[in-house]
């Protein structure tokens, strides 16, 4: 079985997945569910492809996958789910077959999926740092970009009520 579906039916996984789904079931803006983070990974991959970035198809899939894992947390404790979910995709990954390099590119990916400065900061072993960090500093570009892309606010019925502002929303087909 590939990393991947170890992901998917990882029994951490699928119990965060079921409390974002409750937590979410009256939600009538974007959800956070197992086709929002596959349409993130493909969106993600296309980048990678577009551009040469040389990271792993596997590697995408995973961050995707694991990109929001912290929605329950932040519903539960208002803990950003960007930071929530690094515990839980440290977990989760380790469970999964990957290796300790992987397993950071992956999380500093989750971490920095929503811009945020902890996943600009550069930890680790100082001789391969630089080469992770940039690694995990793409991934986490692409799955910034795919999660906004992701979202077609452009035929959302909430859309007016929706507290994202403009410029964020997603308002055009990107091709």
């Amino acid at each position: 079985m590939n990393r991947v579906e170890l992901i998917r039916k990882n029994s951490e996984f699928t119990e965060c997945m079921d409390q974002i789904n409750k937590f979410e079931k009256q939600r009538i803006y974007c959800g956070h569910d197992l086709p929002h983070f596959l349409d993130v990974a493909r969106i993600a991959y296309i980048f990678n492809l577009e551009e040469d970035g040389q990271i792993p198809k596997e590697l995408i899939y995973a961050a995707a996958l694991l990109h929001d894992v912290g929605r329950a947390e932040q519903y539960k404790s208002d803990i950003a789910h960007d930071k929530a979910g690094v515990e839980i995709a440290q977990r989760i990954l380790h469970n999964c077959e990957f290796t300790n390099d992987e397993i950071f590119i992956i999380v500093k990916a989750v971490r920095g999926h929503r811009g945020c400065a902890g996943g600009d900061k550069k930890i680790g072993r100082p001789e391969e740092n630089d080469i992770l960090h940039s690694k995990a500093l793409l991934l986490a570009k692409y799955i910034r970009k795919a999660d906004k892309l992701s979202r077609p606010c452009y035929t959302c019925d909430a859309a007016n009520s929706c507290n994202w502002q403009d410029d964020k929303k997603n308002l055009e087909i990107i091709v």
